[in-house]
């Protein structure tokens, strides 16, 4: 805990990331868009590509990303959230959406449109607290 911050929550909310395999989702690849360290430049001194250092999504509320060649998304701000269990040491203070639990910690999520059918976890507005059923229930 490095200056009293705590590791992967929003210190204003409180709520904490949620980690979910990119191919656990619908259109992570279509939607995300590629980071480059340094100056942003997707080439090198020399002219050559460079691959991304991350994949991010920042849009309509969201913040999420990937590093590299993909692997799991952080959620770090959405207009959504669920109960969770804590990943493991590997994103300490995070929450696995794929392990949901009613008693759980408050984590940002991905709402139902991010998924074929229904968010394999219950999705709840982070501004109301209410529940945000799928279109087919």
């Amino acid at each position: 805990m490095a200056n009293g911050m705590l590791p992967n929550r929003d210190q204003k909310t409180g709520i904490r990331y949620g980690v979910i395999p990119a191919h656990a989702t619908d259109g992570w690849d279509e939607r995300s868009e590629p980071e480059y360290e340094d100056d942003g430049s997707n080439e090198d001194g020399d002219g050559d590509l460079l691959e991304p250092s991350a994949w991010v999504v920042n849009e309509d509320g969201f913040h999420a990303f990937t590093g590299g060649e993909g692997g799991d998304i952080f959620v770090t701000l959405s207009p959504y959230f669920t109960r969770a269990k804590f990943c493991s040491p590997c994103a300490p203070g995070a929450c696995h959406l794929l392990n949901p639990n009613a008693d759980g910690e408050r984590a940002y999520c991905l709402g139902h449109e991010w998924f074929e059918g229904p968010a394999p976890y219950p999705v709840y507005r982070v501004d109301t607290g209410e529940e945000v059923k799928h279109e087919s229930t």
